[in-house]
């Protein structure tokens, strides 16, 4: 499946606009307020998708933020974070982000291709990269805004009945969001987002 799922998203193209997959979950009219978070000058940021061979099956690689930071409190997420200038392309941000988060090593990861990117409720264009963390590494935190680091089953996001469909008011405008319980975490918004289009890739017949 590991095979499968590389030359799947390297053979995969992105869609070129961000707003793509924030209008496609649609579930009423775009409001004023919403329209204005689209057009304006978002920030861009950028997020590793780790996945790793753990006990032979393929697992996700995710961080909780620590629930005292300002921003995104408590969330799941995928390491990553706001692109720098220092930052020579969004892969060198997922990548950078990723090492000063949780220590994966660049040498660490094989990139394997992009995700969608999207434009978030809170003002932030998401790129994401995918890429196959070696075995070799193990989980650690490197960051204070890091509370916790761990992996989950790939297979446990595949399966249709832990993909929980949800309608939610954002900006005076409905919209379709998922979430995912695992243990006792929920992972939901953007990195729910990410995952039901790596899901896309891996499950689409031909791409």
């Amino acid at each position: 499946m590991s095979a499968q799922i590389e030359e799947r998203l390297k053979s995969y193209i992105p869609h070129l606009n961000p707003k793509f997959r924030t209008l496609r979950d649609l579930k009423s009219p775009l409001s004023a307020s919403w329209l204005a978070v689209l057009n304006k000058k978002n920030t861009e940021s950028a997020v590793l998708v780790p996945i790793q061979v753990i006990d032979g099956k393929l697992h996700l690689i995710f961080t909780k933020r620590n629930e005292n930071l300002k921003s995104h409190a408590g969330q799941i997420c995928f390491p990553g974070g706001r692109i720098d200038d220092s930052d020579k392309s969004i892969e060198a941000c997922a990548l950078r982000e990723s090492y000063e988060e949780i220590n994966i090593q660049q040498h660490q990861v094989k990139v394997l291709g992009k995700l969608d990117s999207f434009i978030t409720g809170t003002g932030f264009q998401i790129s994401p990269i995918v890429g196959m963390v070696d075995s070799e590494y193990e989980l650690q935190i490197k960051s204070k805004e890091v509370e916790k680091v761990f992996s989950a089953p790939l297979d446990f996001f595949l399966e249709n009945k832990n993909q929980k469909e949800k309608i939610i008011m954002r900006h005076e405008t409905q919209f379709r969001i998922y979430e995912f319980y695992f243990e006792d975490l929920i992972i939901w918004g953007a990195t729910a987002s990410i995952i039901m289009n790596l899901i896309e890739v891996i499950q689409t017949k031909t791409i």
